[in-house]
């Protein structure tokens, strides 16, 4: 504890001494952002729903307000703001490259992070043209199309009225003919506003959008648009509670949502939930259901022609609804009246009919001062559902031979449904062999029909299950494995996290895998997060000297270290490793010390045996000569060829005469056993202070000096107590790092 608060202290005076102090970050997410910017409400809602992403710079996450917007970047804001961002980071390279390559644009030349994004906006329209998904700054002009193809209005800009229409700009002589249309319809629709200057009112259509005016401009699209997952609206609170609130819109309607720790704001400023109060109007921003911004617009009026309810009876020749009403623990009767035009919907705004009221079922009924009912609103599922549409719930099991269903509906109740072999599943948006691979717990949507039309998985079961089978497939790019179990194939999609253990296998990935692999994994939420393999491994390890290498007949010839004389058949794929790097079999040479292993008796990997370890005993610079004691205690004499490379760290270009006894070493030998090369083992505690994982590099402190240090996929984490330690862990933390040379080779923090 006492290590960590002095590590704490050592931080903060340095982020004092190269970084803005991380106070603001307490109250806001994005630090680089003030309540007095024009643009911080907009650019605080727009973070809260998910549109646009900060910029995370060690612990503090940045906006960068004054940056420019590149087209690319533009488009994945809509495509998020559509809540389409999965379908985009989800879709298939080769139909990535198929609408790329119907508009003749260049796989190269898409940023890879935004490949998905911009084939998501082409099959929507959004992109015409190859010039349309360049990552350049994306201008004024530029934006208004965008918009304007979003908002479905692109007809209104190419009329011949808009076309040619002059725009009222300042500078309308310099706009050009082809986005003319556009720049018209985008300020008709309020989607643009012209930029005063000097009491003038200029378009700018060459102006570069930044990213805080394009937080404001997504914003306008909620006066066009209502998207499902994010949706702005104005509505009356009616209750609010720690986790929910209730709110009424303006035809009456109640809604309960969860809160997603909202950010607040009166006017510019923001607040806390603690300010709100009942009967308030308020805008909210609502995420995939969940409330993750409000703005309060003053004090607003409850509609009080609402009840709530049980459906008593429906009576069509008197057109009468009788709803059971509790209030203050005494039951009334409620009598209303309807006619043709009732609209009645399911708890997901799904339309019903006078016939899909059942007894007992609880409605809110929104009615006329006469007592006529305008709308009613059956809460939770309406029964077993209406043939074609939808009901959500959770998996219990299956009777494969009466071909049923049964599973807990979200209102409580429980259903059974029939299925045929006509019944499509969907898990994990891959079609999988059959309905047997839903597991309890699963959460699926049916399509309601007799038989069931589809079942859709949605959430699979939290558990963690064991499965054990024979690997059938392995689809390495897609991550997905398909395992046979009890002669039933099932598809699963891989963690990007697995564990594999193959014994022999170093590192090993799915590429290892084999089909007839007898396997048992862990199944985590429905993702693989743990392989092994049981049936196979290397039989044999040899060391020796190489002899000679049959490439055409595949076959080696080398004296193992006993003194015999063997020949190995080499597998169809040999891995040969020469000194830590991937080589060849033609790299090898006559008398090179190898490491050999062998798989069902094939060589399967050959690593070149010339790299050793000890600590020097004694040093004779004159005759070039070491004595090294190994690990085993037994010492060694090696002599150095001349001019043998030495690398110790902190000092440059060193000698023989820089070696020091007891030191450790790490050294590489050639053919006739000198050494050719050698590296000082250095190990030494730093601050990590900052780890960058696309660079692969960690900043440390040691005595008020800052270092980068590079990491290789060869360096060694290891983490007390963790089985599979990420980089990202020891930011923070006092770490032992070793050095073989200036090479970083481990890292340990303790």
């Amino acid at each position: 504890m006492r290590k960590k608060v002095g590590i704490l202290l050592i931080c903060t005076l340095l982020l004092t001494m190269i970084a803005p102090l991380a106070g603001s970050a307490e109250t806001d997410p994005l630090w680089d952002i003030k309540p007095t910017d024009w643009f911080y409400k907009s650019v605080q809602e727009m973070y809260a729903r998910g549109m646009i992403q900060g910029v995370k710079d060690n612990d503090l996450i940045s906006f960068k307000p004054n940056d420019q917007v590149t087209q690319t970047q533009a488009l994945a804001m809509v495509i998020r703001y559509l809540g389409l961002e999965s379908a985009a980071l989800e879709m298939k390279e080769d139909e990535i490259t198929r609408r790329f390559q119907q508009l003749g644009i260049d796989n190269g030349s898409v940023e890879q992070w935004a490949r998905g994004y911009i084939a998501e906006a082409i099959g929507l329209g959004y992109v015409k043209t190859k010039n349309d998904a360049l990552s350049t700054p994306a201008t004024r002009a530029w934006i208004s199309q965008l918009l304007v193809r979003v908002v479905q209005k692109e007809s209104l800009a190419l009329s011949s009225t808009n076309a040619n229409k002059n725009t009222g700009m300042m500078d309308d002589a310099s706009i050009p003919n082809n986005v003319r249309g556009y720049i018209n319809a985008a300020l008709s629709l309020n989607l643009m506003n012209g930029i005063s200057e000097y009491g003038k009112v200029y378009f700018q259509h060459n102006g570069i959008t930044s990213r805080a005016q394009m937080a404001t401009l997504l914003k306008r699209l909620d006066d066009h648009l209502a998207i499902p997952t994010n949706l702005s609206k104005e509505v009356v609170i009616k209750e609010l509670g720690e986790t929910n609130i209730t709110v009424q819109d303006k035809d009456g309607r109640f809604e309960t949502l969860p809160l997603a720790n909202p950010a607040v704001f009166f006017e510019n400023e923001k607040r806390s939930l603690l300010n709100l109060s009942k009967a308030d109007k308020v805008r909210i921003a609502v995420r995939n259901q969940q409330v993750v911004f409000i703005d309060w617009l003053g004090k607003g009026e409850l509609i009080e022609n609402v009840v709530t309810g049980t459906v008593d009876e429906v009576n069509k020749e008197y057109k009468l609804l009788l709803v059971k009403v509790v209030k203050e623990g005494t039951e009334s009767i409620e009598t209303f009246t309807f006619n043709d035009q009732v609209q009645i919907y399911d708890a997901q705004y799904r339309k019903l009919s006078l016939d899909d009221l059942k007894k007992g079922q609880e409605i809110d009924v929104l009615y006329e001062n006469n007592k006529t009912v305008r709308e009613i609103k059956v809460k939770g599922s309406s029964g077993s559902g209406v043939v074609g549409e939808t009901v959500d719930g959770e998996f219990l099991y299956l009777n494969q031979q009466e071909k049923r269903i049964t599973m807990m509906l979200d209102n409580g109740t429980p259903q059974t449904y029939k299925y045929d072999e006509n019944t499509i599943l969907i898990y994990n948006k891959m079609r999988f062999a059959s309905i047997t691979d839903i597991r309890k717990g699963d959460r699926i949507r049916v399509t309601v029909g007799d038989p069931i039309k589809q079942i859709e998985v949605l959430e699979v079961s939290k558990e963690t299950s064991k499965v054990t089978g024979t690997v059938v497939t392995v689809a390495e790019k897609e991550a997905i494995l398909t395992v046979k179990v009890e002669n039933v194939p099932v598809a699963y999609k891989i963690s990007p996290q697995v564990t594999i253990i193959l014994t022999g296998v170093p590192n090993p990935s799915l590429k290892d895998l084999k089909e007839g692999d007898q396997v048992t994994m862990d199944v985590k939420e429905g993702l693989v997060t743990k392989i092994e393999v049981g049936n196979r491994s290397y039989l044999t390890e040899l060391k020796g000297r190489l002899i000679s290498v049959d490439t055409k007949n595949r076959l080696i010839n080398f004296t193992a270290d006993n003194g015999e004389l063997l020949v190995k058949e080499l597998a169809d794929k040999v891995d040969v490793i020469v000194e830590g790097s991937q080589s060849s079999l033609e790299s090898l040479a006559k008398n090179m010390r190898l490491f050999i292993r062998l798989e069902d008796n094939k060589v399967t990997r050959i690593e070149l045996d010339n790299i050793r370890t000890g600590y020097i005993k004694s040093i004779d610079s004159v005759s070039r000569k070491l004595v090294i004691t190994h690990a085993d205690g037994l010492d060694t004499t090696y002599t150095m060829i001349t001019n043998v490379p030495i690398t110790i760290l902190d000092i440059a270009a060193p000698k023989i005469t820089d070696l020091k006894v007891g030191q450790e070493v790490q050294f590489y030998l050639n053919i006739e056993d000198e050494i050719k090369k050698l590296n000082v083992i250095t190990k030494a505690d730093y601050l990590v202070y900052a780890v960058k994982t696309d660079t692969k590099q960690i900043q440390v402190l040691k005595s008020g000096n800052v270092q980068w240090f590079a990491y290789t996929d060869k360096t060694l984490l290891q983490i007390t107590g963790k089985e599979n330690p990420k980089w990202d862990e020891i930011k923070g933390f006092v770490c032992s790092l070793t050095f073989a040379g200036k090479d970083l080779i481990k890292v340990e923090k303790k």
